[in-house]
């Protein structure tokens, strides 16, 4: 069994002895691995921080123009606008949570019961190292935007954020942190055991749901040839024919509804996320820590050969996108309410030459 070397930022929590830490909101409890883009303080997953944690994300928060993975980003168009009224912006005492760190990047901190560490960039994949000087505690996140630095959120930038990130955490390999984990037990990847055994792999969170609003990340083996096989049933309104993963072709060149549903529209106004693929089609895209492909149809049945692009398999829906303007985002919201169904998938190993080989 292979094994893929880290290539991931180091993290070593330190203490934050300014107190700093514990400003920016209130936290708060959830049991799965979902990070709202509109949370307005840290979020805490008790998952205890201990030993050598690896913890890998995806999936995208769009604000405005913007849109961004746990990467964040560089150039944001709604900080384009803050650039000219900077100094008004300042006065009134707003700030990132993490100023170093790119605006809508994924963040964390660890925190003991009393004390918690200085916030840190989590992005797309980052390995956390504990040593006998560091924190050691309870791993929280949020996402990095605007705050009040006397410890009051600023509503607007929040509310604005539609979607989120997912996240995984797993032990890190030996000697990933050095001296204090040489000769630890390697973990062995369940989902990895059970391809080189040739079963298939099945999980209740293999699933893209029909009102599902952005990209949802996939954390399984791509250092390997898989095949997923993918089943369901989505309908655009109630009472209508649906589809199965492989979507619906829509002609190109002229306007074109649904089939029994004319409200459901692709013309020039609006128009398909992908207009390549199939409307309704299960679709997915492949990510390194940085970057993402372009879309592509998996369908009931897709093989995926290794890319360079193996940190995550991220899917979604192709579905039609509303028209631009202020309202959008209301719009989006009950397109995607009135959808129904979801498009389950398993994971089996691809058979010798599936990729050529």
């Amino acid at each position: 069994m292979s094994s893929k070397p880290l290539n991931l930022p180091v993290v070593v929590p330190k203490a934050d002895a300014s107190g700093s830490s514990k400003m920016f909101g209130v936290q708060q409890h959830r049991s799965d691995s979902y990070v709202p883009g509109n949370l307005h303080g840290w979020i805490s997953y008790d998952i205890a921080f201990e030993k050598p944690l690896l913890i890998r994300a995806g999936g995208e928060l769009r604000a405005g123009a913007d849109a961004a993975g746990p990467s964040g980003l560089a150039n944001s168009q709604y900080e384009k606008e803050l650039a000219g009224r900077r100094a008004e912006f300042q006065f009134r005492g707003n700030s990132r949570v993490v100023n170093a760190a790119p605006y809508l990047a994924l963040i964390g901190r660890v925190c003991s019961s009393d004390i918690c560490s200085a916030p840190f960039v989590v992005g797309a994949g980052t390995l956390l190292c504990p040593s006998p000087m560091s924190m050691k505690g309870e791993l929280q996140l949020w996402t990095n935007n605007y705050v009040r630095v006397e410890g009051f959120q600023t509503l607007l930038p929040y509310s604005r954020v539609s979607g989120g990130y997912r996240f995984q955490t797993e032990p890190a390999p030996s000697g990933a942190c050095g001296a204090e984990s040489i000769g630890a037990k390697g973990p062995v990847r369940p989902d990895i055991a059970a391809l080189e055994a040739g079963q298939v792999i099945k999980d209740s969170a293999f699933l893209v749901s029909s009102r599902q609003m952005s990209w949802k990340p996939f954390f399984v083996p791509l250092d390997r040839a898989i095949v997923i096989r993918a089943s369901g049933y989505m309908q655009p309104r109630e009472a209508v024919i649906g589809t199965d993963p492989n979507g619906i072709s829509v002609p190109p060149g002229r306007p074109w509804s649904y089939p029994g549903a004319t409200s459901v529209v692709v013309d020039t106004a609006h128009t398909l996320f992908d207009p390549r693929l199939p409307y309704q089609a299960l679709i997915g895209r492949l990510c390194s820590a940085t970057t993402c492909s372009d879309a592509f149809l998996v369908g009931s049945e897709r093989t995926i050969c290794p890319t360079p692009l193996d940190e995550r398999l991220e899917m979604w829906v192709n579905h039609i996108v509303q028209p631009t303007g202020p309202r959008q985002f209301n719009i989006d919201v009950l397109a995607f309410q009135s959808r129904r169904g979801e498009y389950k998938f398993e994971i089996s190993k691809a058979g010798a030459g599936a990729c050529g080989k």
